[in-house]
């Protein structure tokens, strides 16, 4: 194993206990810089409960409407969130 896995694999937190944290202290404990989404809840949910709902673009149309440009991410952040949450979705409910 190398030295960067080494690395990695001392810091990794069990999977019971990352479910547990709220996601912005799971992403610091990762290792990773907080994203906007971690750091506003609000714009966060909003974009949660429209998950599957709608497209990507439409759903962060609605949120610029509602929250303002300055407090919604990019088009890809607002992807990568939605790609990560189906991920995790799936991790929840049993598949790889």
């Amino acid at each position: 194993m190398g030295s960067r896995r080494r690395q990695a694999a001392s810091r990794a937190i069990p999977e019971a206990d990352y479910h547990a944290l709220d996601h912005r202290t799971a992403t610091v404990a990762k290792g990773n810089r907080p994203t906007r989404l971690d750091m506003d809840s609000e714009v966060r949910a909003f974009l949660l409960d429209r998950l599957g709902t709608d497209d990507v673009n439409r759903i962060r149309v609605s949120a610029i409407e509602r929250f303002g440009p300055e407090r919604v991410p990019s088009i890809s952040a607002v992807h990568r969130f939605v790609m990560s949450e189906r991920a995790a979705a799936g991790k929840r409910k049993g598949r790889r």
